[in-house]
């Protein structure tokens, strides 16, 4: 048995809620390349105003200011990570995503906010980042990541689906494929932020609404839809073609708040198997959202429909990130061709010391 090792993993969602954390025990038993690990903890902390409105223009930025705000971000999580210290001190090394900029894989580039050397430096921590971009090089999509978690932790599930800011669906059974699908809490958010809440909790506002039917064909046209897997996503493509499918009609929020969850079952149930029973997983934010939950439920009874147990259901990217760095640490491969179209296997990211 080999020494444990701890890893603190740091998740930025496109929903521009805020950073997951989860710090994770990890330790190699007998020839497995899977280890076994223990959640350690877990939290979450909110962006303040400032930052959502930063984060959310980032890509308008001038190479001088984006290059600014890349350290001035890490910087206002290393201060928000203050109140985690007892967390960083027992880490022994952090797996860093940073916030998504830009994702433009093909034309070879993807760019996250959150520079590793000054989280590294000014933690004092040895920091793994910038797992994309070596897949993006090989011309993958450098997206999803989540399949590797998928694989090794719920081999027993047909189909693993995460419903964050934006929807990612794994197929472990039906052809092996991994994509994004549509998109979900980035968009969710938005309409309940213009009802003045952070949230539709629980999917009240989305279930009290009425579904319109040229806004749901619209939206369900999307030419991204029917496009072949691999393939992903970027926070930009999201609010541009939502954006503009819903502003091109006149519709009370809490209509249009259903009519994006019944879009957003339309395109996952686009990609299940109509003719067998499958187990599906469900993890991400919008898991919680009662009302999505449900019309999945409804539109196809003959899958089970399960929640991701315990910490899964909330933390299972920043255990992601915690993953992917541990596996690099011990040069196992992280990014898998299958699900990203990229040329290789390989074990991808950039570590930082202090």
């Amino acid at each position: 048995m080999s020494k444990a090792i701890h890893i603190l993993g740091m998740m930025s969602g496109s929903s521009l809620d805020g950073m997951d954390l989860g710090l994770i025990r990890f330790q190699k038993v007998g020839a497995s390349d899977i280890p076994q690990f223990d959640w350690v903890a877990t939290d979450h902390f909110a962006y303040s105003n400032f930052w959502v409105q930063k984060l959310r223009g980032i890509h308008d930025l001038s190479i001088a200011d984006w290059m600014k705000w890349d350290v001035e971000f890490c910087r206002y999580v290393v201060r928000k990570l203050n109140n985690f210290k007892k967390w960083v001190d027992k880490a022994d090394i952090i797996g860093w995503h940073g916030h998504t900029s830009a994702h433009h894989p093909n034309e070879g580039w993807s760019l996250a906010l959150g520079n590793g050397q000054t989280l590294a430096t000014t933690l004092g921590k040895p920091v793994v980042a910038e797992f994309r971009r070596k897949d993006v090089a090989q011309g993958g999509q450098g997206a999803p990541l989540a399949p590797i978690v998928d694989a090794h932790f719920f081999p027993e599930v047909d189909v693993a689906i995460n419903l964050g800011g934006i929807t990612n669906m794994t197929l472990l059974s039906q052809g092996r494929a991994a994509f994004d699908v549509c998109g979900c809490n980035q968009v969710l958010t938005h309409l309940a932020q213009s009802l003045g809440a952070s949230m539709d909790k629980d999917g009240q506002w989305a279930a009290s609404g009425t579904v319109q039917t040229e806004i749901l064909s619209s939206l369900n046209s999307w030419s991204y839809l029917s496009l072949s897997a691999p393939k992903s996503l970027d926070n930009q493509s999201i609010s541009h073609f939502y954006g503009r499918v819903l502003s091109e009609f006149e519709a009370d929020s809490k209509d249009l708040l259903a009519t994006v969850v019944e879009h957003i079952a339309d395109a996952i149930h686009m990609h299940l198997d109509r003719n067998k029973k499958q187990q599906i997983l469900l993890s991400g934010g919008g898991a919680r959202n009662l009302f999505l939950i449900r019309r999945l439920r409804e539109k196809a009874p003959q899958h089970d429909w399960d929640l991701a147990p315990g910490l899964w259901l909330d933390y299972k990217e920043a255990f992601l990130m915690a993953y992917m760095a541990y596996r690099f640490i011990n040069d196992k491969n992280n990014v898998f061709s299958t699900w990203t179209g990229g040329a290789r296997d390989h074990c991808g990211g950039t570590i930082y010391n202090p």
